[in-house]
């Protein structure tokens, strides 16, 4: 085989510079993917590169797993979301959240930090991680 700058290459040569190539262009996309899509603004608020992220394995629980999975990639139903595929698309200042009178745009920070619909399951959830992790009520104190 001949590369592009007329080199021979071996078959092994050969596959591992492909491969090599293809990783290469396969990360560019990807970067890209998380930087400039609208959709995974969320996902890009955590996750900036394209590395393995093993933030997932550590849900062991499948259901649980497959939800957070879904939220961080914006495989959800919130409004956000179904505003984008309804016909006419809604704009984004229009799909505020149906559960809270806030008048907030029902995307995935409301949907976790702010939704009153969920206020008792928060707040007993942040308990348990104060009661796990002392040192996170210091971040509530600031």
């Amino acid at each position: 085989m001949i590369d592009a700058n007329g080199n021979e290459l071996r078959t092994k040569q050969y596959r591992s510079k492909v491969t090599k190539n293809f990783k290469n262009d396969l990360t560019i996309h990807q970067y890209e993917m998380i930087k400039w899509n609208k959709k995974l603004t969320f996902y890009s608020t955590f996750k900036t590169d394209v590395t393995a992220s093993n933030s997932l394995e550590l849900i062991t629980n499948q259901k649980h797993r497959r939800v957070v999975a879904k939220l961080r990639a914006g495989n959800h139903k919130l409004r956000i979301e179904t505003g984008r595929h309804s016909t006419p698309k809604l704009p984004e200042d229009l799909r505020i959240c149906q559960y809270s009178s806030s008048n907030e745009v029902e995307n995935e920070v409301h949907f976790i930090l702010s939704c009153n619909k969920y206020d008792t399951i928060r707040k007993s959830l942040v308990e348990d991680i104060i009661s796990n992790y002392p040192d996170f009520d210091y971040l509530n104190a600031q």
